[in-house]
């Protein structure tokens, strides 16, 4: 019998509403890091030494970025993506936005004679970043239909091969 399951995949665009790392805890992750790097300029240039980062510092950066990430974010990211909390973490759904101070320290480098950009363009730098190409409307259709052509093709394969054996068991004395 046939499987009465199939899969269909969403517009890219449509995870920005279904998907809770798209709520705000990447963006709350990017933050965090691009606060810690800004951290790390300001020291280096305190320090007056050349302005660099490392691969090493930049995983560090990373790890730190993800534990910084709270679980007042997180839980409140699944609450906006439709998932309804537990009676035990209801403390942790009001959301106190803890700010970062990419302000402050957009103003050090900047009196350090350092143009960067404004710090809410800096925080946003990739967010129109394309990670994958977006599929039309058009090309989910034609791929389901496809699979769903496939699958009727594929069912109507096995109904003939069954009927030949059962016509060849009939004929059988």
């Amino acid at each position: 019998m046939g499987s009465k399951f199939f899969f269909v995949f969403l517009p890219p665009n449509s995870t920005c509403v279904l998907q809770p790392l798209d709520q705000g805890i990447i963006q709350n992750f990017k933050a965090t890091y691009r606060k810690l790097l800004l951290q790390n300029m300001i020291s280096g240039i305190d320090r007056k030494e050349q302005l660099q980062v490392s691969v090493l510092n930049a995983i560090f950066y990373i790890d730190q970025s993800w534990n910084m990430v709270s679980q007042k974010t997180i839980a409140n990211c699944f609450r906006h993506a439709g998932f309804h909390s537990s009676p035990e973490s209801e403390d942790l759904l009001e959301d106190d936005d803890e700010d970062l101070p990419l302000t402050e320290l957009a103003e050090k480098l900047r009196n350090r004679g350092y143009a960067i950009p404004d710090e809410n363009l800096y925080t946003k730098i990739d967010e129109d970043l394309a990670t994958n190409s977006e599929a039309s409307i058009q090309d989910i259709v034609s791929n389901v239909l496809i699979r769903m052509l496939k699958e009727a093709m594929m069912r109507m394969t096995v109904n003939m091969k069954r009927n030949q054996y059962q016509h060849q068991m009939r004929l059988k004395p």
